[in-house]
């Protein structure tokens, strides 16, 4: 999967010297973080690759990653709180696009574990991300829930499309069947998608907005956290177009809930 584009690389692709607080690196300089996500529960844990570079901007935690993860473990946990006494949830299925350190996919597992909810995390990225994955997997002790994989975007992507041609009942797949790789049939089971900061180029828009449409539209809900770097107009831009003339309904976590956010844009689809 080619990117044009990434928040670390000057225009011309030369890497730019670091400035964490500007490109919205949660700390830049620790090499272990720990992530508060709520009060009744522990921080997710996660290792940086600092200095490792083969990572690229998956070595990180973002800001946008921050924002998200405690959005996803409150909303499971006001969710748990407003069932009825005594009934059980079913299991989740949930898959993290561009999961990077894994800390969305790790606060999501702590969240569910907490209200004792069965769910399985299937954490993706591209091959070379897996050891941070498998690394905060193990170290937030997570192992056989939250699923380290590979997913390439546009493989996902025309697998979908092809799918779309034909009829097909999303509860037919596993999202484990793959194993180390995943695909389309992962993302058309899932029934919740997310990603943080996956949106910062038009062609990753494009791609992801593609991916999600059509998962929503197999049934999924989808959560999206977005870092403003001047390009906000580009992301209500490349909405309007990937939702035009689909029965998806999207809002902003601040118009859910009536409170400011800074510079991160948490987004539902559904």
């Amino acid at each position: 999967m080619d990117e044009e584009w990434c928040p670390l690389w000057a225009p011309d692709g030369s890497p730019e010297v670091l400035d964490g607080a500007w490109f919205g690196i949660y700390d830049a300089d620790a090499p272990l973080v720990e992530i508060e996500l709520h009060e009744s529960m522990p921080p997710v844990a996660i290792a940086q690759g600092l200095g490792q570079t083969k990572f690229g901007t998956a070595r990180f935690v973002w800001n946008s990653a921050v924002r998200l993860s405690r959005c996803l473990a409150g909303l499971m946990l006001r969710q748990a709180s407003s069932d009825p006494p005594g009934t059980s949830a079913a299991p989740l299925l949930a898959v993290e696009l561009g999961s990077g350190t894994g800390v969305c996919a790790a606060a999501l597992a702590l969240a569910l574990r907490s209200v004792a909810r069965p769910c399985e995390v299937l954490a993706t990225d591209l091959p070379q991300s897996l050891p941070l994955l498998v690394n905060t997997a193990r170290r937030n002790r997570l192992e056989g829930v939250l699923r380290p994989a590979v997913l390439d975007w546009n493989e996902a992507l025309a697998a979908a499309r092809a799918w779309s041609e034909t009829a097909f009942d999303r509860h037919d797949f596993d999202i484990g069947a793959s194993g180390a790789e995943a695909s389309w049939p992962q993302l058309a089971s899932a029934d919740l998608i997310f990603g943080a900061d996956i949106t910062f180029s038009a062609p990753l828009r494009r791609l992801v907005l593609e991916l999600l449409v059509r998962a929503c539209s197999a049934g999924a809900v989808a959560i999206l956290a977005h870092e403003d770097r001047d390009d906000q107009v580009d992301l209500r831009s490349a909405l309007e177009v990937a939702l035009a003339g689909e029965d998806i309904r999207w809002a902003e976590l601040d118009e859910l809930e009536g409170g400011g956010g800074g510079a991160q844009d948490v987004l539902i689809f559904v």
